[in-house]
């Protein structure tokens, strides 16, 4: 018995409705207070910091430091780096 093999049929691409990019300078930063706020101030203006660093600067442990920058991170503020390096977006 032979089997006769399909001809290989290209999938097909769905059309995804384009969407207009926006700058990330088009977003305002959201209000920050509290410790949200201490931790942002310390990455701005910085190339990048470590979680360690920012838990020594604050007098705080790292596991509140580690909450912060989530949170933070979350919000699209800042960016994680390997290493628990971190850095700020800036708007």
């Amino acid at each position: 018995m032979v089997v006769k093999s399909q001809p290989k049929r290209a999938a097909k691409r769905q059309s995804v409705p384009e969407r207009p990019l926006r700058h990330r300078a088009e977003q305002p930063l959201p209000q920050l207070e509290g410790d949200e706020l201490l931790v942002y101030e310390r990455l701005i203006g910085k190339d990048q910091l470590h979680v360690d660093d920012i838990a020594r600067s604050l007098k705080w442990e790292s596991s509140r430091v580690s909450t912060t920058l989530i949170m933070l991170e979350m919000k699209g503020l800042l960016r994680q780096m390997p290493g628990m390096w971190y850095t700020a977006r800036e708007a």
